[in-house]
């Protein structure tokens, strides 16, 4: 690693990322001199895949649980075990990947003479359903932090990924964008608003009409959150990384999303029944729990899943749009 400068640590958890992993790590390990990878338990070669790049170290996941916050502490003191002094902790997810104008720009220049308690800010550019359009918003999500020690107090989920301690600084590096591939697949995304309805309910972290409000198809449907909003990508975005062999434009779909199979998962531990109420059952959990099975024969998924009864579901879809007409009308 080079002393004339610190040392840039990215953190990625990863569980099951094969889909975006490869051109993930290809672009990073442009720029980064250390690559911490959280797995947690992936079963589709996620693992063999980052033991091929030289500046990746694997850690194990200790729990299958979900918390966001204990995986980025994890992840945290790892770095700082690794790199002693002068470290830039860069926290990124397997489908944010750096724009390949940014090394170019003077944003980078400046994010590696910030000063150490320095909150790093960029802008997440959403790619959406293809890298063709997308989704701008401020540049102000904190992905990075010059490390000087501070603790880390997460949440359990939607947690802040880096230490943002009172005395910090805030720098927002306006002309140094993410590409956030996420939104690329809109079968995941609303894969991801089921699992965080579950996981909030699970662990009773917000009153129902939150999780209305946050995840249900009348209040977060794609066509109405993401396309009405968007515009053309700029090319240079994904020219360097293109010419440098990297493909930046081919998106692989899933047939059964990764976020489905953990949501089944508490499905079976809490009982189908506890969620009736939130809109959770657009999901085939049939098709899910024999994907699940076919992964997993030693385990017992065998349960029964229930859905409510369409004159229930009926009912909580009535109330889920009540919710979203008084929302609007809040606004």
């Amino acid at each position: 690693m080079s002393a004339a400068r610190p040392s840039l640590v990215v953190l990625t958890p990863v569980r099951n990322e094969a889909w975006i992993l490869e051109r993930f790590l290809d672009v990073t390990a442009k720029f980064a001199d250390l690559i911490i990878v959280l797995d947690q338990n992936s079963t589709d070669g996620s693992r063999e895949i980052c033991r091929r790049n030289e500046k990746v170290v694997v850690i194990e996941a200790e729990s299958s649980d979900y918390d966001e916050g204990k995986r980025q502490v994890r992840l945290i003191e790892e770095a700082r075990r690794r790199v002693k002094s002068g470290r830039i902790l860069l926290a990124l997810d397997a489908d944010e990947i750096l724009a390949g104008d940014a090394l170019s720009r003077e944003g980078w220049n400046t994010l590696l003479h910030a000063s150490p308690g320095t909150v790093l800010c960029f802008e997440k550019v959403d790619l959406v359903r293809s890298t063709r359009m997308c989704l701008r918003r401020p540049g102000d999500f904190a992905m990075g932090y010059v490390d000087d020690g501070s603790e880390h107090r997460p949440l359990r989920i939607h947690s802040t990924r880096v230490p943002t301690p009172d005395h910090a600084v805030r720098l927002e590096i306006s002309d140094v964008k993410f590409l956030h591939y996420g939104l690329t697949r809109p079968a995941t995304q609303r894969a991801k608003q089921r699992f965080y309805t579950i996981v909030e309910k699970a662990n009773e972290l917000q009153p129902i009409w939150r999780r209305w409000s946050n995840y249900a198809r009348a209040t977060c449907a794609f066509e109405k959150l993401y396309d009405p909003f968007t515009e053309p990508s700029d090319p240079v975005w994904f020219e360097r990384w293109q010419a440098e062999g990297i493909d930046m434009h081919s998106i692989r779909r899933a047939d059964i999303e990764e976020q489905d199979l953990w949501s089944l998962d508490l499905l079976l531990k809490h009982g189908a029944g506890k969620f009736y109420w939130d809109d959770v059952w657009d999901a085939n959990w049939t098709a899910v729990q024999r994907e699940l099975i076919r992964r997993e024969p030693a385990r017992d998924h065998d349960a029964n899943i229930k859905a409510p009864s369409a004159v229930q579901q009926a009912l909580s879809q009535a109330a889920i749009h009540a919710c979203a007409l008084i929302r609007r009308c809040l606004r």
